[in-house]
């Protein structure tokens, strides 16, 4: 695989290229009142990291309350350089795809795009309702490689043929789910970027 050969990238936006998890650690014992255990960490379900008490449910909206301040959600090292790079490679809008729900937080989630893509995006909310999730490979553009933080997500990607680069995160090295030769595990957005460009 080299940079003639690629075609795109679409991306991931929560663990990609903007890193939710930290306001959610640290709101966590403000919205909660419980203490966050960061060795209990799991993607998005934070119910190990409190210990239990709260419901899917719960945790959904406290998610949802952490992204509506999406001035507080950093941006991850690398997105802004690799997004520009790849729209200057392909010429083409940069398309998000995140389980993130319009109805709920999509105001939100431009904000905070617009906030550090200097370059024209697409966002495309597979989300569903809260307890139907989308198939994500429905909405990444044929051809086009992806960039997720989820092991699950990359491996059901991955099954239907495409390429996803795998963010490493904690919650990923807990997650000891079979591999696959069309995932590629990196450590940030940088080192998509060192290959490709």
């Amino acid at each position: 695989m080299n940079k003639t050969q690629l075609i795109g990238i679409a991306f991931d936006i929560d663990g990609v290229v903007a890193d939710i998890m930290d306001p959610i650690r640290k709101k966590c014992e403000f919205y909660f009142g419980s203490p966050y255990r960061s060795d209990r960490e799991t993607a998005y379900d934070l119910r190990p990291a409190l210990g239990g008490g709260i419901t899917q449910e719960e945790c959904d909206e406290y998610v949802d309350w952490v992204t509506r301040q999406w001035y507080d959600i950093p941006i991850n090292p690398g997105a802004r350089k690799l997004t520009t790079a790849v729209i200057e490679h392909t010429g083409k809008a940069v398309p998000f795809v995140t389980f993130r729900h319009q109805r709920d937080v999509g105001a939100d989630t431009y904000a905070l795009l617009d906030s550090f893509m200097e370059v024209p995006y697409t966002v495309a909310f597979a989300g569903g309702t809260k307890h139907q999730i989308c198939d994500k490979s429905l909405y990444i553009p044929s051809g086009y490689q992806f960039v997720e933080d989820r092991r699950a997500a990359a491996l059901e990607l991955a099954s239907k043929g495409i390429f996803t680069w795998l963010i490493r995160t904690k919650y990923n090295l807990l997650d000891r789910t079979q591999k696959s030769s069309k995932v590629c595990v990196v450590n940030d957005l940088r080192d998509i970027y060192d290959f490709y460009f």
